[in-house]
């Protein structure tokens, strides 16, 4: 009778044992999906593509946390919410505020270039297991571009970047360069996209006019490591009659390398004469043949 006993305590302690593994197991963990896991940020800006994704939940959701870099933030957006059996919650993590005042969860980071190692982190009510996300933040500075650059110097001819554009190789390439150079760091949607019309300084020009972001020199702007310089060859760098500047007078544009002394260090493509190669150069602050500066805000 005591033998029976303890077999059927067994029985009952095995059995007991298999319910609770067979309900752990049926407890499903959330599933977090997003559109990327890595993310490029121009200094001081923010992502050009959204930093979103869906949260798919099996059981209520008792908090949500996002770590950006050593920072951890508790989303409470989230708290107490879920989604039924096959049903996503979405996220977009550029429009979500914390706080009293509201403050961008990627403000700070963005002020500072470096790589970010983040990570999303869902923890539901009940047994149901813990899921993670990871995903990196790439801010890019000023510093970035000007090294793509520097290894770009003594490159002889454009026929790298022109048919990265989709232009022919003996085409003008001083422009090109530059958004070649801005692509290569992540940042070519921050200086107006490769749309196709940019391979032109005037029409750079009138980008940087139309986000207020043109600065004709001598008129209280100081350029920036970062910045682009724009050239008229005419020494003619000034307004006709209606102040206007005509787009024949847009002959080169180079970065900002940096500025020292009085005098504004640069790196261009383009220059030389005869097929161009990209070198560094440098000018005094109220040179000639300078017409101003397209800000950039990278330093």
């Amino acid at each position: 009778m005591k033998t029976k006993f303890i077999i059927f305590i067994l029985l009952l302690t095995i059995l007991f044992g298999l319910t609770s593994v067979l309900a752990q197991e049926d407890k499903k963990a959330p599933v977090i999906t997003m559109t990327k896991t890595e993310y490029t940020i121009a200094k001081g800006g923010n992502a050009p593509q959204p930093l979103s994704g869906e949260i798919q939940a099996y059981y209520p959701i008792a908090k949500v946390n996002v770590y950006i870099g050593d920072s951890k933030i508790p989303l409470n957006y989230w708290e107490n919410k879920y989604a039924e059996t096959d049903k996503k919650l979405t996220f977009n993590l550029n429009e979500l505020k914390i706080g009293k005042p509201k403050i961008d969860i990627l403000q700070g980071i963005n002020e500072l270039p470096g790589i970010y190692k983040c990570k999303i982190e869902v923890l539901s009510y009940g047994d149901a297991p813990k899921t993670e996300k990871s995903f990196t933040i790439k801010v890019v500075g000023a510093d970035d571009v000007i090294k793509i650059e520097k290894k770009e110097l003594m490159t002889k001819g454009g026929a790298k970047y022109n048919k990265w554009y989709g232009l022919k190789d003996d085409a003008p390439w001083c422009a090109v360069f530059q958004m070649w150079c801005f692509d290569q760091a992540g940042l070519i949607n921050h200086v107006g996209g490769k749309n196709g019309e940019l391979e032109y300084p005037y029409n750079w020009w009138v980008w940087y006019q139309a986000n207020n972001k043109a600065h004709l020199k001598n008129k209280g702007y100081t350029p920036k490591p970062g910045d682009l310089i724009f050239f008229d060859w005419t020494k003619n760098s000034g307004k006709d009659k209606k102040g206007n500047f005509s787009s024949e007078q847009f002959k080169h544009i180079e970065l900002v390398e940096k500025i020292e002394h009085g005098m504004i260090y640069t790196i261009g493509g383009n220059t030389g004469g005869g097929c161009g190669m990209v070198n560094n150069h440098k000018w005094k602050t109220d040179n000639i043949y300078i017409i101003g500066y397209g800000e950039n805000n990278l330093s």
